[in-house]
């Protein structure tokens, strides 16, 4: 798969879906991708000559937006230095957030390796421009197929949906189980799908974190995908949203109780302890002619909750999009 490098091509304008059974202006989803982890290893033998490299670059590359790292990238490092980018050319303005962190250090195994991270300030058109001319290919003298075969071992995804309300939803995720939320007086405004520590799932009320007004209604989800697979391969990566599932689950849960306490009470219970203990919890009975059990029923609706607007496939397609706005140049 090939992307254009031109700032002004369509291929590189912010995209957006519209999604089915709601006008555009309703429903949208777009993505972005917030962050990237490379991992560049060394050959023993380039270990000295890239570690007297790195020193020259961070003692002399002031020029070029480079300046000391903080304490925790230091540590564990023998070289780290942040990268910030220009956001005015005339006057010439540095970002005043970091667009990238680089460090030498020791990885798995004991080999020397370049770790580059890359942030959201750096992942626009201009920033990483200037990042993979400036930065790696100029400054680091990294070969562009240095940086195509460095390992991608992790990549922030963002995806807003528009017109979605959080609080309306219970999500599911297979093998991951709720394990914490937060809750203010607006209601559910954030869930954790799994453990922090491998990558949970995060889907929050952007809206509620933007103080937009109650009527505003705006969900992010954000997947933290551990690809470890080199860069050149990135647009094929696989689909990380086709696991997550929405259920509008006070609807399905309609042929269980119909009364509206009871069903909000069930979207509560899916919402804050998972889908799976509240289908636990309808009873597994059949009704004198009934040719199927409560949950049985309840599973069934369930699966027909699923709203038409999620469609992880359509989602997916705007991956392309999202990868070339982010690393222009860099896919030609």
């Amino acid at each position: 798969m090939t992307f254009v490098g031109d700032s002004n091509s369509p291929a590189l304008q912010k995209k957006t879906i519209a999604m089915e059974t709601q006008p555009a202006s309703q429903k949208k989803a777009s993505l972005r991708i917030d962050r990237v982890t490379l991992l560049i290893d060394l050959h023993p033998a380039d270990t000295e000559a890239a570690l007297n490299h790195l020193i020259s670059v961070k003692l002399n590359g002031g020029a070029e937006g480079i300046v000391p790292a903080g304490s925790k990238a230091k540590s564990g490092s023998m070289v780290a230095f942040h990268v910030k980018v220009p956001t005015s050319t005339s006057p010439l303005i540095w970002s005043i957030d970091n667009a990238a962190t680089v460090q030498l250090k020791q990885g798995k195994g004991g080999k020397l390796q370049i770790r580059i991270e890359i942030f959201p300030l750096g992942l626009t058109t201009a920033g990483f421009e200037h990042l993979y001319d400036e930065i790696f290919c100029g400054a680091m003298v990294l070969h562009s197929s240095d940086i195509l075969k460095a390992r991608v071992s992790r990549i922030d995804l963002a995806l807003d949906l528009h017109g979605v309300r959080l609080q309306d939803f219970a999500w599911h995720m297979p093998q991951r189980n709720v394990i914490r939320h937060y809750v203010s007086k607006r209601g559910l405004e954030t869930i954790y799908l799994g453990s922090p520590k491998h990558g949970a799932a995060c889907i929050y009320d952007k809206a509620a974190q933007q103080k937009l007004p109650a009527s505003e209604a705006w969900t992010r989800l954000e997947l933290r995908p551990k690809p470890n697979t080199p860069l050149w391969q990135l647009p094929d990566l696989a689909n990380p949203f086709g696991a997550l599932t929405p259920y509008d689950v006070a609807t399905a849960f309609s042929v269980v109780n119909v009364g509206e306490i009871c069903r909000k009470a069930a979207l509560s219970h899916a919402q804050l302890l998972g889908i799976r203990s509240l289908v636990a919890m309808v009873p597994d009975v059949k009704a004198p002619g009934s040719p199927k059990s409560a949950r049985q029923r309840f599973t069934d609706a369930l699966a027909a909750s699923v709203p038409k607007w999620w469609a992880s496939a359509d989602i997916w397609a705007l991956w392309p999009n999202a990868l070339a706005t982010a690393m222009a140049g860099l896919f030609d």
